[in-house]
């Protein structure tokens, strides 16, 4: 099964603002390759892949290089991404004179693209991107477990029983006749509700597609207030 990560996640594992992801998927530079937005409300999830293209491309952004020839090497890029677990591609680098963008394979006598009598003043080593882009998953992958994925819950009257649910995982709702009876309830909900989204592969709101998740169960802190009265 393949990992996914949602637009926030994204943002956060490749150093990019919304604003920059919303439009490089609205100009077809990097589209989500897992679950393209369709519509209001509908999610972005981003694989692997295109988390090192995004990476890439703010690189080369930063360097001042055209979107148009950002475009052409990120088009490269992902037609050949399926091997970036062969040394073929690891050991690509991209180079750049401030003009032109080429490529050197494993060979260094094998060059795509021309420098023509530029100046080199760039490089982007698409391995060492793979690299920080794990390394950056695993970071923040560390940073969640320690402090736990926080998913919060709504107590509220309901004739003669207390009706609680989870505003963020849509269809988890239980009941208790009292607060406290409904809070321990959606607590196992919850949590039979995402070990259920993780074994089908669906991706959990705000997090992606994931192996495992440590869930916090807080109320909101309006309804906290009123399970302490």
């Amino acid at each position: 099964m393949e990992y996914g990560y949602t637009s926030k996640l994204s943002c956060r594992i490749s150093n990019i603002t919304y604003k920059q992801l919303h439009y490089w998927d609205k100009t077809n530079l990097v589209k989500p390759s897992i679950t393209a937005a369709d519509g209001t409300g509908s999610k972005r999830v981003y694989s692997f892949a295109d988390l090192v293209c995004l990476r890439v491309t703010a690189k080369l952004k930063a360097e001042g290089i055209s979107l148009e020839k950002i475009r052409k090497s990120i088009a490269y890029l992902s037609k050949n991404f399926p091997d970036y677990h062969n040394k073929t591609l690891i050991n690509f680098v991209f180079l750049t004179d401030g003009d032109s963008i080429f490529v050197i394979t494993e060979n260094p006598d094998e060059l795509l693209g021309t420098l023509n009598d530029g100046q080199f003043i760039f490089s982007v080593a698409i391995g060492q991107v793979i690299n920080e882009t794990k390394e950056k998953i695993l970071s923040i992958e560390q940073e969640e477990m320690d402090r736990g994925h926080v998913f919060e819950v709504v107590i509220e009257p309901d004739r003669d029983v207390f009706l609680a649910y989870c505003p963020s995982l849509p269809g988890c709702v239980t009941w208790g006749h009292s607060e406290a009876e409904a809070f321990h309830y959606i607590q196992d909900a919850v949590k039979l509700h995402l070990e259920d989204m993780i074994a089908d592969g669906d991706p959990i709101p705000g997090f992606g597609i994931v192996k495992s998740i440590n869930p916090v169960i807080k109320l909101r802190d309006i309804e906290k207030r009123k399970v302490a009265s």
